[in-house]
């Protein structure tokens, strides 16, 4: 009854009858498309949003206006603030800038329900299918985002290796500390987040949030300094036993959102002319690229 409510249907139990005849009504009318597109919007958006959004936490959204591949542009300005030239003059500086292609594309999937289903099912297609292609899309946005995620040691501003652990985390840590800028200067990105694999995760974790490690001895014990200071974050998307360290001002992907539309489309439209029913599809305009990690530190975790 409350599928058939978020479509305008006063159904009560017994009315069968009656909501065969409603359906059929419904089908004789050309807005029933439009109709459905609003309500199967509702249902797209719940299913993106439950099977998590982590690719947000490592990338930036690019809004772009076609399908051509364009330049992400970063504005690269080296160096440090000069003294005042005599006079009081202020002195120019150099700039230039790091580019990264980057490009939208369009993914999506479509669906045909007959009137035979919708009435035999009693509509709750129509509840579960919009969902679904909100969950197909949110899965492949996730798997393209982390898949853009290098894997190249020269892309990145500091490489480290060793397993992940307490004192490896914190060499790794000092590298990534020790990232300068074209002119040698400490380029001061300071990492707040570390990204692994599922089975680096708990491990990332424990370190993240224990208050106290073990010393040399089972009595001894000392304070984590390095408790809050990584904020972890895993995906299903990822395997192996590398990770990263870097900055969330610095996202180690770049996303080109068409139009800056950063969610899935789901239209509906008659079937054609020679059958009854409806069809449904859903489509995403975007596309994942590198990107800033030379403010970032790359591990092989082995």
């Amino acid at each position: 009854s409350d599928v058939f409510a978020a479509f305008g249907f006063d159904y009560k139990p017994g009315d069968d009858a009656s909501m065969t005849r409603a359906v059929k009504a419904a089908f004789s009318s050309a807005d029933i498309p439009n109709v459905l597109s609003n309500v199967a919007h509702k249902f797209v958006l719940a299913g993106f949003g439950a099977v998590g959004e982590d690719w947000r936490l490592v990338s930036r959204a690019v809004p772009v206006t076609d399908f051509k591949a364009v330049k992400g542009v970063r504005l690269v300005m080296a160096g440090l603030l000069q003294p005042l030239a005599n006079g009081g003059e202020l002195q120019h500086i150099d700039l230039s800038d790091d580019y990264r292609s980057l490009q939208a594309a369009t993914k999506g999937s479509m669906v045909g329900i007959t009137r035979q289903d919708l009435i035999n099912d009693d509509l709750g297609v129509l509840a579960t299918i919009p969902e679904r292609f909100g969950q197909m899309a949110g899965r492949t946005i996730n798997k393209d985002v982390f898949s853009a995620v290098s894997t190249t040691s020269a892309d990145f501003g500091a490489t480290s290796s060793g397993a992940l652990a307490l004192a490896t985390l914190a060499a790794a840590y000092a590298d990534a500390l020790g990232i300068k800028d074209a002119d040698g200067n400490p380029l001061g990105a300071i990492p707040n987040r570390i990204l692994c694999s599922p089975s680096n995760y708990l491990t990332a974790r424990n370190i993240y949030q224990s208050e106290h490690i073990t010393g040399a001895t089972a009595r001894e014990g000392r304070d984590n300094v390095m408790r809050n200071l990584l904020e972890p974050i895993t995906t299903p998307y990822l395997s192996g036993t590398a990770y990263w360290l870097f900055n969330d001002a610095f996202p180690l992907v770049d996303v080109a959102f068409l139009n800056g539309v950063q969610t899935p489309v789901v239209e509906t439209a008659n079937a054609d002319f020679s059958q009854l029913g409806i069809q449904m599809r859903c489509y995403f305009d975007y596309g994942a690229g590198k990107g800033d990690t030379k403010a970032a530190l790359y591990s092989t975790g082995a």
